[in-house]
């Protein structure tokens, strides 16, 4: 048996060969060689022990790929809005986590789809749990500058087709 990591289909392979695609994270078996190699996508499996993704910024937008499923985002703009886009929601199980890293009444975070993915989830304009509404139309989750604090956060969780749930919140998020 081989290991390949690498972007490309790997050539020459045998069967029992292990690719892992280091820009998808996917990983693959080789389930044939004759007359050409077969990769079969493996099922993931969970890293036990593993460290949680994390990245710190002040960048007024960001476009998560589905390689950085699995990553906490801490937003630490002091002013004006950010932005984070998440991608399509058609693989299921990606994951990320939001958190409110400054807590600044002249900062927000908005998380954005694409065109025909959602968000659905319990979202309260107060910390009593009052005022529930989803993000079905517009697909913009935001923790409001008017209201954000030191902590607030959200994990999303894809379905696999175009819904992304609201898997752990805490804070006051709405819908725009």
């Amino acid at each position: 048996m081989v290991e390949f990591l690498q972007t490309t289909t790997p050539t020459p392979a045998k069967v029992g060969d292990l690719w892992l695609n280091p820009s998808t994270g996917l990983m693959y078996y080789c389930a044939q060689k004759d007359p050409v190699a077969i990769w079969t996508q493996c099922a993931p499996i969970p890293i036990v022990g593993g460290k949680d993704l994390v990245q710190v910024t002040a960048a007024d937008t960001l476009t998560l790929t589905a390689a950085m499923t699995g990553t906490t985002i801490i937003a630490t703009k002091t002013s004006a809005t950010q932005v984070f886009t998440l991608p399509a929601a058609a693989t299921p199980g990606l994951n990320y986590r939001f958190v409110c890293g400054v807590g600044n009444s002249a900062s927000e975070i908005q998380v954005a789809v694409g065109t025909g993915d959602n968000i659905l989830g319990k979202i309260h304009a107060s910390n009593d749990g009052t005022a529930l509404a989803s993000t079905v139309t517009t697909g913009v989750l935001k923790n409001t500058a008017a209201t954000n604090v030191v902590g607030d956060f959200v994990k999303l969780v894809s379905d696999g087709i175009t819904t992304w749930y609201m898997a752990e919140e805490a804070g006051v998020w709405s819908a725009t």
